[in-house]
């Protein structure tokens, strides 16, 4: 099997925005400016929409 990492960053209107992963233990938000995802082949993952 092959597997690929990916770094997606984000952005709105040219600037860099953080994402949120979560909230921590104490409530508070988890947030990066990068995503890391690590994708293997041949079962790649499905983008879905949000509602």
């Amino acid at each position: 099997m092959e597997s690929r990492t990916i770094i997606q960053r984000f952005s709105v209107e040219g600037q860099r925005v953080q994402v949120v992963l979560r909230r921590d233990d104490q409530g508070k938000l988890v947030m990066t400016w990068d995503v890391k995802v690590t994708v293997t082949y041949p079962n790649p993952p499905v983008y879905s929409p949000g509602p």
